[in-house]
């Protein structure tokens, strides 16, 4: 099937809900991000007995900011807000990422949390 249609209401929910999923996991990666900052500073520090230390940064501080991707539900959003039809028709990669919310940053914003998922940096 290449090809759906689906109910603009329908679709309406599935993004409402799955943007609030994201901004979720989103404002928990940026608490984490700042946890995982404060380990490491905490860790080098325990490191060292020169009262006057101070990082090298980024090489051994460096904590990507995660990428807030709530533009991309938002424009689809308005988008069926201000649709004037019932049934649309998405292809495949629309229902992959409208539906299955699985958009082509995902992998990226995955990664970038994964550095500091629970207050601990990976490697």
């Amino acid at each position: 099937m290449k090809e759906v249609k689906i109910k603009v209401s329908e679709l309406l929910k599935i993004l409402e809900d799955n943007r609030a999923v994201h901004a979720e996991v989103y404002d928990q990666a940026c608490y984490d991000r700042v946890d995982a900052f404060k380990d490491k500073i905490f860790e080098l520090y325990k490191e060292t007995s020169d009262p006057l230390w101070v990082p090298k940064v980024p090489t051994e501080l460096s904590f990507a900011m995660p990428p807030c991707n709530l533009d991309s539900y938002d424009r689809v959003i308005q988008m069926c807000k201000l649709s004037d039809d019932e049934v649309i028709t998405l292809s495949q990669a629309e229902f992959d990422n409208y539906v299955r919310d699985e958009w082509h940053w995902k992998g990226h914003f995955d990664l970038i949390r994964s550095a500091y998922v629970g207050g601990k940096m990976n490697g």
